[in-house]
């Protein structure tokens, strides 16, 4: 998928390049916690039928926090 390149020709002859080796969210360029968190509402917001706020508030604080989870039902019920 990487490296991706653009190029953009203008109607007066001049090109545009643009070359990007490493995209946003790659294991290299990780995504910061606030841009999960956007990316995240984004989505969520978009689909057939989005969860209410607050159990997406809820679902994100115990994705968060899955390493310190003894059950994962409640987060599995938060995607029901």
């Amino acid at each position: 998928m990487v490296p991706v390149m653009i190029e953009i020709r203008m109607k007066d002859g001049r090109t545009f390049t643009k070359k990007v080796e490493t995209m946003k969210g790659n294991p290299d360029k990780p995504l910061t916690k606030e841009e999960q968190l956007e990316k995240f509402m984004t989505c969520w917001k978009r689909t057939a039928k989005p969860m209410l706020e607050e159990k997406a508030d809820f679902f994100i604080e115990m994705v968060y926090s899955l390493e310190e989870l003894n059950d994962i039902s409640q987060l599995i019920e938060c995607l029901g």
